[in-house]
């Protein structure tokens, strides 16, 4: 459903925009990626595509600044 989708976004996104900001060492954000990665089966498509979406427009916008998610 629509809630759940948008609860995927925000816990990702903020997820995604902690590791940009380079506050945390490379092994927490390793950690905290490979769980995210091992998580990804059970994310919807919705939310996917979204995240996706979030993605290339960080990158067209130049507010993507890499970090620790670039790693």
């Amino acid at each position: 459903n629509e809630k759940s989708v948008q609860r995927c976004i925000i816990v990702f996104t903020g997820i995604i925009k902690v590791l940009q900001k380079n506050e945390i060492n490379s092994k927490t954000a390793f950690d905290i990626v490979s769980l995210l990665l091992t998580e990804l089966d059970a994310v919807q498509s919705a939310c996917l595509a979204k995240l996706g979406q979030f993605y290339i427009d960080s990158v067209k916008t130049g507010t993507f600044s890499g970090g620790k998610t670039a790693e």
